[in-house]
């Protein structure tokens, strides 16, 4: 039998926590591979952004790793997205399915569409959030998982709002081909806000910018663009 790592998500845009979660479960678990499924339609997320974009991102996130794979299974515009249903597409008689997903995600899993099923159709892999912890997920989470071992990551695009709102923000490793592919593409409205900045915990943000952008920190040292603590902003629109 092979065992089969999921990763899903809206993965708008993809970022280092995504490939880290990734690599610490295909090596504590033995996963003989792990498939990427960016959601075109996430029927509990609005405003996303155009789906062959995020694809693409999610292509060059994971283009380094043989044992990735990209799957556009739920490339349909038409109907929502539903894990359960692409669990069910996923089925093979010779295959273990381990559903990979973050704690704030896990907590919440009774919300999704038939979510009773789940349990039949895989293994849950779920790593903690930086505010949350094990005794809080096991209380929460209606079924057996394992814990993906490791630093706790902060995946959390709200809670990237949040940052932005309390005027502090701690670095986000984004690759820098994705955000050579978001300017290119111009995905995001981006704001260059610092070239240098002795405290990158400490930024001063325009007053004019929405209580919904999302901010990113680049760090590139092949580039000369930017120094090694720009950071620029993405605005929800």
């Amino acid at each position: 039998m092979k065992n089969i790592g999921v990763l899903g998500g809206t993965f708008d845009p993809p970022h280092e926590a995504h490939l880290k979660i990734a690599e610490r479960s295909l090596n504590q678990f033995k996963l003989d591979k792990i498939i990427f499924i960016p959601s075109s339609n996430p029927w509990q997320k609005k405003d996303s952004t155009p789906y062959n974009h995020r694809f693409e991102m999610t292509k060059i996130l994971i283009k380094n790793s043989d044992s990735f794979e990209l799957s556009d299974l739920e490339s349909s515009e038409q109907n929502p997205s539903y894990t359960y249903e692409t669990l069910e597409k996923l089925q093979h008689p010779k295959e273990n399915l381990y559903f990979i997903l973050g704690s704030d995600t896990a907590m919440n899993i009774k919300t999704w569409k038939n979510y009773d099923q789940l349990s039949n159709l895989t293994q849950f892999l779920i790593a903690l959030r930086r505010e949350d912890s094990s005794e809080t997920l096991s209380k929460n989470f209606p079924f057996d998982y394992k814990l993906i071992e490791g630093e706790k990551l902060d995946l959390s695009s709200t809670g990237l709002r949040e940052k932005l709102e309390e005027n502090r923000m701690n670095n986000i490793e984004l690759p820098s081909e994705i955000f050579n592919y978001i300017k290119e593409n111009k995905i995001y409205l981006i704001f260059l806000l610092s070239s240098s900045t002795s405290d990158s915990n400490s930024l001063s943000f325009p007053k004019t910018l929405s209580s919904n952008s999302s901010i990113f920190s680049i760090s590139d040292s092949n580039s000369s663009s930017f120094s090694k603590t720009s950071s620029f902003v993405c605005l929800s629109t």
